[in-house]
């Protein structure tokens, strides 16, 4: 999965078609417009100002594809003393990608700084932000035969790749169920919280992307995981099919987030569906909508953006926000978590 994602110049990831978008091969909430960016801006200025408004606050972006994101944040309204303190780190492995995100940031070019990977990140404040990265890191297939959880490995079946039954899994934790039951276990993504963890001297790690705590996933409605390949806007239960040309992911273990991340000494400040966190973090926004005799000229399309983003059959529930943090004595409240339904404490299994 590591390499027909990833590989510099044959992974998906690496490909020079575009992938988000009508024309590429799946939606996000920068699809929808600024909106997404603008209404994060505001949750930074609010996690600033709960740091004490250092002189310096590091937004580390990881995942950023071209980097619509990062741009619509930077382009963002905010107070003048959060903008001077703002430097943007993009951690980006592929050429490619660096290249656009070069491009798209041209006007923040001072600000930026690039890295090949967490590991070569120096220690900051600030927040460590992401949008769909978890899902697309690599998982095992798990198959429970009756006995024990297996990993597929792949082999080859007669000129193309199948899978087969191949090691014990028991590291997983996870409980029996029948025979034939599929799911997926990502130890890449313990990995990664944990290098996050190790480089978060003060601030948050907050994450946007669709899953569900363990318990979910591993309901017998879901015997057969989520794993799925996507292309055009459709979706492939083959996920040895075509490789290097069609996305592969998997839902996130909320669970397994969390348990990693208190394991590196996270504190857990809110889980909740997307939906709640942007009604939470775009309040102030809104409510000077609402008492504004006149609008800024682009009200229309962040409105219809919004509206978008808030639909519960397009972006609004079937993606969460997860969000940890570092360097407090007591987990900070935050406005993006103010409305949500549920608590963090409920994605721990």
């Amino acid at each position: 999965m590591e390499i027909a994602l990833y590989d510099p110049e044959c992974g998906y990831y690496a490909a020079e078609r575009p992938r988000i978008g009508r024309s590429g091969d799946y939606l996000t909430s920068v699809s929808a417009g600024a909106a997404f960016g603008r209404i994060i801006a505001l949750q930074l200025v609010e996690m600033w100002e709960v740091l004490g408004s250092p002189t310096r606050f590091t937004l580390v972006e990881q995942g950023a594809n071209d980097g619509s994101l990062a741009a619509d944040i930077l382009s963002a309204p905010m107070p003048e003393s959060f903008a001077q303190a703002l430097d943007l780190h993009i951690v980006e492995p592929l050429t490619v990608l660096r290249s656009r995100q070069s491009a798209r940031l041209a006007r923040w070019r001072n600000r930026v700084t690039w890295f090949s990977s967490m590991e070569e990140m120096p220690k900051f404040v600030g927040t460590h932000l992401s949008n769909e990265l978890v899902d697309a890191l690599p998982f095992e297939i798990l198959r429970h035969d009756g006995s024990a959880w297996r990993m597929q490995q792949v082999m080859d079946g007669n000129g193309r790749f199948v899978f087969c039954d191949g090691s014990a899994c028991p590291e997983a934790g996870y409980p029996v169920r029948a025979p034939g039951t599929l799911a997926e276990y990502r130890p890449t993504a313990n990995a990664w919280i944990q290098s996050v963890a190790e480089r978060l001297d003060r601030g948050f790690l907050l994450l946007f992307d669709y899953g569900m705590p363990r318990s979910a996933l591993l309901e017998e409605s879901r015997s057969q995981g989520t794993h799925v390949a996507i292309c055009h806007h459709r979706q492939n239960e083959n996920l040895l099919e075509n490789p290097g040309g069609q996305d592969l992911t998997a839902h996130v273990d909320f669970s397994a987030l969390a348990i990693a991340g208190r394991a590196a000494r996270l504190q857990g400040v809110g889980f909740t569906d997307q939906h709640h966190f942007l009604v939470g973090a775009a309040a102030p926004l809104l409510r000077a909508m609402e008492s504004a005799r006149s609008l800024p000229a682009d009200t229309t399309q962040f409105l219809q953006a919004f509206k978008m983003l808030m639909h519960p059959e397009a972006l609004g529930v079937r993606y969460q926000a997860f969000c940890m943090a570092a360097g407090f004595p007591v987990p900070p409240q935050l406005s993006g978590f103010a409305s949500g339904v549920r608590s963090f404490e409920g994605v721990l299994p």
